[in-house]
């Protein structure tokens, strides 16, 4: 079976539901458009002669180069900026500045924020109903391994977040609005953003699939994206106004979705898989100093025999076809094109078709899977715009 199926099924899971199909279709436009080379690329060799590694879910570089890894473990980590092992930030427990799921890391001013998910967490609709053995957090620690801060309070799940000044902005995947919310950290409530937002059939399937649901802080502006437009929305914190900046990119297109509404689709969640696997998806953003960049997901991935068979996972699947691909395109202040840069996914090295892990202050972490003498190596390789 391969490694990549391996990845749809723990990243593709729905109420309990294992969401996975095989689909037919034809290969998107071609990307001719996208041919400028404005990205420099590191390649950052992860040491793990002094600690050994589970799979890494999240990574972030911090404005000193230095990287911080949450992986699986769970385990919070970090590194210099050649890659050599530093120290472990914080331990696996249910205390004060402890964690339980820790799935996300950021950078946050120099220190580095993780958000914690907790362990045993009851869900319903995205807000938490029963707290099991750990509630939801961001702990902050410093380079050095000290706690600075912590904020608890957060009631629905998270898939991205950043912080700015005493608020946490949060972007929540799923069916339920809002997908962007805030909370104040000194007074301990929601804050009311009023954004308008929608939640289309289209855009609640391709939540479901791993990396979709990003977060970035430009200036005076909070960025995200609905996977299913192409297009970066902005959000501007002082006025409380809300822009789109559109997105010419001829390669994206969204594939068949055959349910109409939340309902038919929470009856046929295997629908959602297949549309993603086929589809084109408005994927990160990510705040550079001098201009926006808006990733988009393009390409397709097929399975020969299906990944599903009388309406069981198939442990006999096998990758078929595999052309996902990325589009980076570099926005002005303005949000006019400046520039776009085609990427291609391997899907050996990457074990996976959503390989972006995290922001750096000028780009992007993008997680490879190198077998090193029986070993994995982990390597992040950092994009910077070089504009």
């Amino acid at each position: 079976m391969s490694t990549l199926y391996t990845s749809y099924v723990r990243a593709s899971v729905l109420q309990g539901v294992l969401i996975a199909i095989l689909f037919a279709g034809s290969p998107p436009a071609a990307s001719a458009q996208c041919t400028d080379q404005f990205l420099e690329t590191e390649d950052i060799v992860l040491d793990q002669s002094e600690q050994l590694l589970g799979p890494i879910q999240s990574a972030t570089m911090l404005p000193n180069g230095q990287l911080a890894v949450v992986t699986e473990d769970p385990g919070v980590f970090l590194f210099d900026a050649d890659g050599s092992f530093v120290r472990q930030l914080g331990k696996s427990g249910q205390g004060p500045f402890e964690y339980g799921n820790p799935s996300i890391v950021r950078a946050h001013g120099e220190n580095i924020a993780v958000w914690d998910g907790g362990r045993s967490v009851q869900m319903r609709g995205g807000d938490v109903v029963s707290g099991g053995t750990g509630g939801m957090k961001i702990i902050v620690y410093g380079t050095d391994g000290a706690p600075v801060d912590e904020f608890s309070g957060i009631t629905w799940s998270v898939s991205d977040f950043v912080i700015s000044d005493s608020v946490v902005y949060t972007y929540q995947s799923g069916a339920r609005k809002p997908f962007v919310r805030a909370w104040d950290t000194e007074v301990r409530e929601e804050v009311d953003l009023s954004i308008d937002e929608e939640a289309t059939i289209e855009r609640v399937a391709l939540h479901m699939q791993s990396g979709s649901g990003t977060l970035a802080h430009y200036g005076d502006h909070l960025l995200f994206m609905d996977p299913s437009v192409s297009a970066v929305q902005r959000y501007d914190l002082a006025s409380e106004t809300t822009d789109r900046l559109a997105i010419d990119d001829p390669a994206f297109r969204l594939g068949a979705l055959n349910v109409d509404d939340q309902d038919a689709l929470n009856a046929d969640p295997f629908a959602a898989l297949a549309f993603g696997m086929e589809s084109s998806s408005s994927y990160r953003t990510v705040a550079a100093d001098n201009a926006i960049l808006a990733i988009l997901k393009h390409g397709r991935v097929t399975y020969n025999p299906p990944l599903v068979q009388d309406g069981r996972p198939n442990p006999n699947a096998e990758l078929d076809t595999f052309d996902r691909y990325l589009h980076v395109h570099r926005l002005g202040d303005a949000g006019e094109a400046e520039a776009c840069e085609h990427i291609d996914i391997d899907p050996e090295a990457t074990q996976t078709d959503a390989p972006i892990v995290g922001p750096t202050p000028q780009g992007f972490l993008y997680l490879e899977q190198r077998m090193n003498e029986g070993d994995i190596d982990y390597v992040l390789r950092a994009f910077s715009d070089s504009k």
